[in-house]
């Protein structure tokens, strides 16, 4: 659900964070231009398992070393490294190069044979750092905010989670704006274009378009993941009150 309702956000960031130089095309160009689903099959992909992976990995964390920082920095480094990182990869390329990755399928072939499977990890490690600190910020800005809500009765307890978890995903969002946007120009590198290394895709973003190339698709990726998160939060919520004895 959250995948199919925020792809459209999704194509927009992106679009906006690959784009070489200045990119003045609105929110609307974009999508025309690309698609409002491209990219769909491998963030659906990326998106089921990532959630089970990272409350399961979260829970057991935290029941055994009682700290939510911790617990969701390891569950945020694993599901990155496991599975995030290469369905980026292929999403970030669905995107950007719909002409020579015109599904899912060729995409994995084109990147293995011309890369080998490694292909599929370049950008990892801004994925990676990216979500160990997004993750394990995000679960105490949500159980703080939580608690914070029902205490004040502010909002209504059935919308709890839901306004707890799009505050959590806004924020964590505007402070991991800059390791996103590295992350989808090491994605966005076709098979046939030269490796870059991390440092020198920030030198490059930063003598193409100066600081301000570090808010690219800010503003969709606020509104895309503060609405995922309100969706995750309420369903995980949901679902753990049901499958409790």
């Amino acid at each position: 659900m959250e995948a199919v309702v925020t792809q459209p956000l999704e194509v927009v960031k992106t679009s906006q964070q690959a784009s070489r130089g200045g990119d003045a095309r609105s929110w609307a160009q974009h999508v025309r231009a690309r698609g409002p689903f491209a990219g769909l099959a491998p963030q659906l992909a990326q998106t089921t398992v990532k959630v089970g992976l990272r409350f399961a990995a979260y829970d057991g964390v935290r029941r055994a070393v009682g700290a939510d920082a911790l617990a969701g920095f390891v569950a945020g480094a694993l599901e990155a490294l496991v599975w995030i990182a290469p369905t980026e990869r292929l999403k970030v390329l669905r995107i950007q190069h719909r002409e020579t990755h015109p599904n899912l399928a060729a995409s994995i072939r084109c990147v293995v044979a011309a890369q080998g499977v490694r292909g599929l990890w370049r950008g990892g490690t801004a994925t990676v750092l990216r979500n160990s600190s997004v993750v394990g910020t995000r679960f105490v800005v949500y159980g703080e905010t939580s608690r914070s809500l029902r205490a004040a009765g502010a909002v209504p307890a059935d919308a709890v989670p839901a306004v707890a978890g799009l505050l959590a995903g806004a924020l964590t969002t505007v402070l991991s704006q800059p390791l996103d946007v590295l992350k989808t120009v090491m994605n966005a590198a076709d098979v046939g274009e030269r490796a870059e290394s991390n440092l020198d895709a920030l030198r490059r973003v930063w003598r193409e378009r100066g600081a301000r190339g570090f808010t690219a698709g800010l503003g969709a990726r606020v509104l895309k993941i503060g609405t995922g998160q309100a969706v995750i939060f309420v369903t995980y919520e949901s679902m753990m009150r049901r499958l409790s004895p």
